[in-house]
């Protein structure tokens, strides 16, 4: 079980105030994670952060397959990096998957940035029918094994495509220009496309609902593939995912188990977030709520501060909006959800990027 965290605010801060100086920090995690579901405090198959410069619309990426806690390059990075959206992930693989740096967390993809908590039981059996539904552009650009990676491309494609379909059942031809998202996200746009339209950048709303239908269908995918054995073997599907395109930011603490919970989540926001003292963080509040992390664990093993955090309700999504409101939606699953539009013949295909979808470094 991974460990995540994701900070947003109106202010930028150092990545070593939450990756390495707070007591329960992201890289303390990595070795001594408190509320694992699984057996076993250690989250050392590799790392990733991803932040977004002002300058820059894609996010960079740093990952490593050495443990978090003893990589003198990420120690460096965070005491220099600031940003005003910061993911972080410390990873603990599934059992038989490959420990290599492209199947460490987050991934990109031109403006969005994506990493997950958990997993999908039973994947091996949803994986061929998730991937026919996947544009040729969106899958080429998988470099991993996980069902992470595989998530957000699916995630991508309900987005993009919108969900639609023609009255005779054929693919509708509506598209993304992705020039046109990174050229939004470069000059601050927030306008989205009329129906019909090439969409610039996505509302909050669009991310919350493309989020909430690609959760809900890996869960209907499982639900009519996933065998008893498999059940009683892994247990249920864990889906705590998280997603931003640099201006808002949408997370989910989700199981399809009916009576067990879902991975650990918190959330806590304030007007700005500083140190109490060594190794202490909270979020001052004073104004409105500017910043805000969303965490596996509360950074804090001071019991004062970590009153602060709140846990976030099973089978929700948390969405924080570029005006920098926090939102809480359901994941309702016995809502009726369609199936995505896939790739076919009669429609425009995703548009080349013709830079490179976010800079990603390895160590």
């Amino acid at each position: 079980m991974c460990r995540f965290l994701v900070y947003i605010g109106k202010e930028p801060v150092l990545l070593a105030d939450l990756l390495t100086r707070p007591s329960h920090s992201i890289i303390q995690q990595s070795w001594d994670s408190r509320e694992r579901m699984t057996a076993g405090p250690l989250n050392g198959d590799g790392f990733g952060v991803g932040w977004y410069a002002a300058f820059d619309p894609t996010p960079c990426i740093f990952t490593s397959i050495n443990p978090a806690w003893n990589n003198l390059n990420l120690r460096r990075l965070a005491d220099k990096v600031m940003s005003r959206l910061i993911f972080a992930h410390v990873r603990a693989a599934s059992l038989g998957l490959l420990i290599n740096e492209a199947n460490c967390h987050p991934f990109s993809f031109g403006p969005f940035i994506w990493m997950h908590n958990g997993q999908i039981v039973g994947f091996t059996s949803i994986k061929r029918k998730l991937v026919q539904y996947i544009d040729d552009q969106l899958f080429n650009h998988i470099q991993g094994t996980t069902d992470s990676e595989y998530s957000f491309m699916l995630f991508l494609q309900i987005l993009f495509y919108g969900g639609k379909c023609r009255s005779d059942g054929s693919h509708a031809s509506s598209v993304v220009d992705l020039e046109q998202i990174l050229k939004a996200a470069d000059d601050g746009d927030t306008t989205s496309s009329a129906e019909g339209e090439t969409a610039k950048r996505f509302t909050a709303d669009e991310m919350r609902q493309a989020m909430t239908k690609t959760v809900r269908l890996i869960a209907k995918w499982t639900s009519k593939t996933c065998t008893r054995a498999e059940r009683e073997r892994s247990g249920y599907s864990l889906l705590n995912y998280a997603v931003s395109d640099g201006f808002t930011a949408v997370v989910t603490r989700f199981t399809d188990d009916p009576i067990g919970p879902p991975a650990s989540l918190y959330y806590t926001s304030g007007t700005r977030y500083q140190a109490k003292k060594k190794g202490e963080y909270h979020l001052v509040q004073e104004r409105r709520q500017e910043c805000f992390i969303i965490a596996s664990e509360p950074l804090s093993v001071s019991e004062d501060d970590r009153r602060d955090w709140v846990p976030v309700p099973k089978n929700h999504c948390v969405v924080v909006t570029s005006q920098h409101n926090l939102l809480l939606y359901p994941i309702n699953l016995a809502a009726p959800v369609k199936e995505p539009i896939g790739p076919s013949s009669d429609h425009q295909r995703l548009k080349p990027l013709n830079n490179q979808p976010g800079c990603r470094m390895g160590a």
